[in-house]
């Protein structure tokens, strides 16, 4: 078949890019013709396509051609600014979609149709798979209408949240996009609740099919192999010509957290985030892994957004209870996003033993949020409930030794330091749909502890019904008065379960057979084809 994939970000950053991007190369390897239309800027990072254009309203640009006959093309959609349902640091020159005018709207989806319009006539298009509630399925059911071209959506949850249901205007959009749809792919039970909240209509037309994970790249490494993997990706990252934040500008983070007054910690934040770029790992990331006992520290991993809503607050408040228990743990903080630097800061105020300067600089990078009275609560909570000099005592001179941020890494990056974690860490405030992170560690063999709502729920109960005990522990509580109180009790209660003879290897493989059973995208990608077919 000759496939279109409409993605309207980049093909990085977020968990819909991933997903965007894996089922574009396995349906090329399994000999269709795919056509992958979005907004990135760097196709050449990815060796299964076989060529790449530019669309823009100049007309269209080659860029790369591997192959005579290339039977998967990136098509980069160059428009601007980008329209995003939250702030992206890994794309420049954004504007939320809920600021978006009308006139910029239809500009937007002007543009949008006349593109995909124009390739699928061109290339001759048997379907069109388009991602996100709003606006690439409002866009493909213009082209049907055109073309009698037929769709299938899949959802993914951040426009629902950020956009649909905080902006009456899309409504319209959602529900003539997805209504017009041959199938509209939901994730899990979850997903497809909050489908039927927006468009009621569409109940016959959804279909539910789990996220996919490549298990090729994301699997188990045993204890003894991972130094040397860790050794391979160093090498890796310094023959790397492009380089993220400074071991400079980390200083210099450090340093605002000392600032007194929340406008000037905001405007140094911004500062440096203006001078490194974020879609890099940091410059000086091997020196970092090099601190870390690969055989005996615990490893704990969080991957994705760094954001207040990610809940990673949440996480390096803990972090001083978990090192009390066991001092020889270290924290990956992998990503990028808006909240960085406030999070940096968080860390040298509490290895300081400051609690007002983590308090400050927690509230200064909520400052302006409209959910900022929702994130500070669960430092608030959890703060009115502990021993305060207890707990700063726990978090002087521990804190910066064992928290490592590494800036922005590939998924193959990722592939290589997932498997070497005791844990994988998702303590998301937000609904998430499906978490990608969730799937991955499981096929790395590593168990994931999340909270315990909405999309997550779903392969946690999974996880429980077969580890038992430690399955249990996995389950984090999302509301304001537990989270960080649950993180500070389960992480250390799973990580002595896990130091246990022979019980981590035990766990690590049922994980795995999960994966093996349900998740590897040739299962997924087979139900994929089978809604194309009956499009």
């Amino acid at each position: 078949m000759k496939v279109g994939i409409l993605h309207q970000y980049s093909l990085y950053g977020s968990g819909s890019s991933v997903y965007a991007r894996d089922i574009t190369k396995y349906l090329a390897r399994l000999g269709h013709k795919v056509h992958l239309m979005s907004l990135e800027l760097c196709p050449e990072r990815y060796d299964f396509f076989d060529a790449a254009y530019i669309h823009g309203d100049s007309g269209d640009q080659l860029v790369f051609r591997r192959t005579e006959s290339p039977s998967c093309i990136s098509h980069t959609l160059s428009y601007r600014p980008v329209p995003v349902a939250y702030d992206r640091i890994d794309l420049p020159d954004t504007k939320p979609f809920v600021v978006l005018s009308e006139s910029e709207i239809e500009d937007y989806v002007t543009f949008f149709f006349n593109k995909v319009k124009m390739l699928a006539e061109r290339y001759a298009f048997d379907v069109i798979h388009a991602h996100h509630t709003v606006l690439p399925p409002y866009i493909t059911y213009l082209v049907k209408e055109e073309l009698g071209i037929p769709y299938v959506v899949t959802i993914h949850g951040s426009t629902i949240e950020y956009v649909v249901l905080r902006d009456a205007r899309y409504r319209y959009h959602a529900t003539k996009g997805l209504e017009g749809a041959g199938h509209v792919i939901v994730l899990n039970q979850d997903v497809r609740a909050r489908v039927m909240q927006v468009c009621p209509g569409v109940e016959s037309e959804l279909v539910q099919i789990p996220v996919g994970v490549d298990g090729e790249l994301f699997k188990p490494v045993p204890v003894e192999r991972r130094p040397e993997v860790v050794r391979n990706l160093m090498q890796q990252l310094a023959a790397r010509e492009k380089r993220g934040k400074t071991a400079e500008l980390q200083r210099e983070t450090w340093q605002a957290s000392e600032i007194s007054h929340e406008e000037e910690i905001a405007a140094a934040a911004f500062n440096i985030q203006s001078r490194y770029d974020a879609s890099y790992p940091d410059a000086d990331l091997t020196h970092k892994l090099a601190q870390i006992n690969w055989q005996q520290d615990n490893v704990l991993v969080y991957f994705g957004k760094l954001l207040f809503d990610k809940g990673v607050h949440c996480l390096i408040a803990a972090l001083p209870n978990v090192l009390a228990a066991f001092p020889n743990t270290k924290l990956l903080v992998i990503g990028s996003g808006m909240d960085r630097e406030f999070l940096e800061m968080g860390v040298a105020a509490l290895d300081r033993g400051r609690l007002d300067c983590f308090q400050r600089v927690m509230q200064a990078g909520m400052a302006g949020r409209t959910e900022r009275s929702v994130f500070y609560e669960y430092i608030d909570r959890f703060l009115e409930s502990t021993d305060q000099a207890a707990y700063v005592d726990r978090a002087r001179g521990r804190m910066m030794q064992s928290v490592i941020f590494t800036g922005y890494l590939t998924r193959a990056d990722l592939a290589t330091l997932l498997p070497c974690a005791r844990l994988a860490l998702v303590p998301s405030i937000i609904k998430e749909a499906f978490p990608l992170v969730s799937i991955e560690s499981l096929a790395c063999g590593v168990m994931p502890v999340a909270s315990y709502f909405s999309g997550l729920a779903p392969i946690l109960d999974e996880v429980a019904a077969l580890l038992g005990a430690p399955g249990r522990l996995l389950k984090i509580s999302h509301k304001p008065e537990a989270m960080v109180c649950d993180l500070s009790r389960n992480i250390p209660a799973l990580l002595a379960i896990l130091n246990r003879n022979g019980i981590a290897e035990e766990i690590s493989a049922a994980c795995r057979e999960l994966v093996e059973q349900k998740y590897r995208w040739e299962a997924v990608i087979s139900k994929i084809e089978g809604l194309y077919a009956g499009s």
